[in-house]
């Protein structure tokens, strides 16, 4: 399309130019105009040549009258004949001045009239020898004659003149008739010329914007449909999550339990057990080995609804580098020692409001991949910067515009192929060697625990490494103070009374024994139902409610019955997942603290403790 509206463009060029050559060429014709009207002058002008040079003529002849009239009369003839021309040019000149004007009509009549004197003078001349004598002829000539020719060379004189000033008028006429047609011709080629480039211009301009727009348009669709085709992909990954979410929420639940009993009545064991017994340390393998068990389990709920936790302010570079000074780290270094590992936690505005436990859980993931994917000797960088998110970005990336807090994990390693890099996020999918390390949730950890924190995750991966970023919103909160709550004379308590509320009656005794242990007065109920009859008649200090508990009433609904009853009661909400608007929604009521099961005995000590002392 374009190119016809090229070859248009010069096609219109070159008519104009042909164009332009034959008005020139036509101008140049001028001069026939002119030829025309020196044409219709030029007989006159030839009549008034001819009678000046026949009056010369004339003047002789009559001369040569005087002088040879007795010895020649051929003289007398000639005479005769020039007059005779005179005449008739005269009357040619005659008829062409009557197409001119009357005053040129009656200069040619006064012409005639000269010519007729010499006409009648010649008849004079040709009188016989005896009427005429010399001095007679000489008088006729000098008086009649030459007077004739005198005032008929006077008038020729005058009419020469006169169309001489015709012939300069007439060609300066048409030279500026045609300077002025040529002006014309230039000025309205120029003009023409400029209409069409002028035309050229806005077609090409409408074109390219005709094209734009299409495809702008065009590009608009394909981005629709990839947007639309992005949508379905997250829709039906959205699906499976809620798939493995149904499916895993309610193992999880029960395995939550069941490990409670576990890591709960090991540790009861352990607190009574003499430090001397055999059987110490075959208890705390059953406690650990319920403790990595209740991780996974964890992680497994952190994908499939969100882990229940507390948000609170903490330094992104202090967390980052608790987890570099912790026992997993050290012994990860170990266990690769060709690795050369870096922390650059340079960011200025670390603050974030953020599950600490999740952070390093996610920061530690990354980490064991990154050294995973380093074959032998090389290279894992952790770091920290902050950067400012657009609206395009954040659009983008799905998040709030604003300042982000990003922690970076990089490796050298062979890094991850393209659709590999789309699918690493979904949980169970992992490239790992089986028996070598993980169970395919390391990730989907990652990228669940980001969404919870309002942030995102992004892998960025090449031949030459991989990089992951965590994008944390920053906080302007303080952070918290970190307490050294390891002495478990600190847990103890003064004999405040505390109601647990647990569906489960394994979890109410290991509960209300840790809590005596610890030197609490308990009593316990198994519904949300009998919390609330049971502190109708007794008064408590503080509550530990069970989240979800069936059938009847949560632990959120059981608490904001109670506080109806006496506002400013004090609460723990104790649960191993949550769904975040009832989380919020307690703490929005005035619960205190959150405690994750399956806990231990120092847990729960520290969690009665901050409740009470709030």
């Amino acid at each position: 399309m374009k190119k016809n509206l090229h070859f248009g463009f010069m096609a219109i060029c070159v008519v104009i130019f042909i164009s332009n050559i034959f008005l020139f060429l036509h101008s140049k014709g001028g001069g026939n105009t002119l030829q025309e009207i020196i044409l219709d002058i030029t007989p006159g002008a030839i009549a008034m040549t001819e009678m000046a040079n026949l009056t010369a003529e004339i003047g002789h002849y009559s001369l040569h009258c005087i002088i040879e009239k007795n010895s020649d009369s051929d003289f007398f003839q000639q005479l005769q004949n020039s007059v005779q021309l005179l005449q008739k040019q005269g009357e040619i000149h005659l008829a062409h001045e009557k197409h001119v004007g009357m005053e040129e009509e009656k200069a040619a009549e006064k012409l005639i009239e000269k010519i007729n004197t010499l006409r009648e003078s010649v008849y004079f001349f040709s009188k016989s020898k005896l009427e005429m004598n010399s001095e007679t002829l000489k008088d006729h000539e000098l008086n009649v004659v030459h007077q004739a020719i005198r005032d008929l060379n006077k008038v020729l004189l005058f009419h020469k003149d006169l169309h001489l000033a015709e012939l300069k008028a007439a060609q300066t006429l048409i030279l500026s008739k045609k300077n002025t047609l040529n002006l014309v011709i230039m000025n309205s080629s120029m003009i023409l010329l400029s209409i069409v480039i002028l035309i050229w211009w806005m077609t090409i301009k409408i074109y390219n914007r005709f094209t734009a727009k299409q495809e702008i348009q065009q590009k608009q669709i394909e981005l629709d449909f990839i947007e639309k085709k992005q949508i379905e992909e997250k829709l039906h990954q959205a699906k499976k999550m809620e798939s493995i979410g149904l499916m895993a929420g309610g193992v999880a639940h029960d395995l939550n339990n069941i490990l409670s009993g576990v890591t709960g009545y090991s540790e009861l064991i352990l607190h009574d057990l003499p430090a001397d017994s055999k059987l110490r340390q075959p208890i705390e393998a059953i406690r650990d080995s319920g403790s990595r068990a209740a991780t996974v389990v964890a992680d497994l709920l952190t994908v499939a609804r969100g882990a229940a936790s507390t948000r609170e302010s903490h330094s992104l570079n202090s967390l980052a580098q608790e987890y570099l000074n912790s026992p997993e780290y050290k012994a990860l270094e170990s266990l690769y020692p060709k690795i050369t590992y870096q922390n650059r936690l340079t960011a200025v505005h670390s603050n974030v409001l953020c599950s600490s436990v999740h952070v390093k859980k996610c920061l530690m993931n990354l980490v064991t991949n990154a050294s995973e994917a380093v074959d032998a000797a090389g290279l894992v960088i952790v770091s920290s910067e902050n950067q400012i998110i657009d609206d395009d970005t954040a659009a983008r990336y799905r998040i709030e515009s604003g300042e982000y807090v990003v922690l970076k994990v990089f490796d050298n390693g062979s890094g991850i192929i393209a659709k590999d890099l789309e699918r690493i996020f979904e949980p169970f999918y992992t490239k790992k060697v089986v028996g070598r390390s993980g169970t395919g949730l390391g990730l989907a950890v990652v990228w669940n625990t980001m969404k919870d924190h309002n942030g995102v995750v992004l892998a960025e991966s090449s031949d030459k490494g991989t990089c992951f970023l965590l994008f944390f919103p920053v906080s302007q909160k303080k952070t918290i103070s970190q307490t050294d709550n390891d002495a478990r004379e600190d847990l103890t308590g003064n004999g405040e009374h505390i109601l647990l509320v647990d569906d489960e009656p394994h979890l109410r005794d290991i509960g209300s024994q840790m809590l005596l242990t610890l030197g609490y007065k308990v009593d316990s109920v198994c519904s949300g139902e009998l919390a609330l009859e049971f502190i109708k008649n007794n008064k408590v200090d503080l509550l530990v409610l069970d989240m979800l508990m069936e059938p009847g009433m949560n632990g959120c609904q059981t608490y904001e019955e109670i506080i109806k009853l006496f506002p400013g009661q004090k609460a723990i909400i104790a649960s191993g997942f949550s769904e975040s608007d009832d989380v919020k929604e307690a703490f929005r009521l005035g619960v205190g603290k959150f405690i994750k099961k399956p806990y231990s005995i120092d847990q729960l000590g520290q969690a009665t403790k901050e409740a009470l002392n709030s």
